[in-house]
């Protein structure tokens, strides 16, 4: 970002400093440096927009992934505490038919 900063500030500074060697008639060349500073300023808004955008989307996308693997965590976790349930049942009704005999 830095570096297009300076870019940014360098092609303003270009466009101002060189702006009559475009065009020899001074008129002209102003109007040239500031419709070529709002075609900048256009850039570095749109730039500005695109990066919030993205970064929005990686942060929903990281959501969206950890969502479904806590959900994912949630079903693991919730299947391994049932069987084990299940399991301790069915070992102490075992263990008190053993008991029995």
């Amino acid at each position: 970002k830095i570096i297009a900063d300076v870019r940014f500030n360098d092609a303003r500074e270009f466009s101002m400093a060189n702006a009559a060697l475009v065009c020899p008639d001074p008129e002209v060349a102003r109007m040239n440096a500031e419709i070529l500073r709002e075609l900048l300023d256009q850039l570095q808004s749109v730039i500005a927009k695109q990066l919030v955008t993205n970064a929005m989307l990686h942060i929903s996308s990281a959501l969206l992934i950890t969502s479904a693997l806590n959900n994912w965590c949630k079903t693991v976790a919730l299947t391994i505490v049932s069987t084990s349930i299940m399991g301790f049942v069915f070992f102490a009704f075992i263990i008190s038919g053993m008991n029995l005999e």
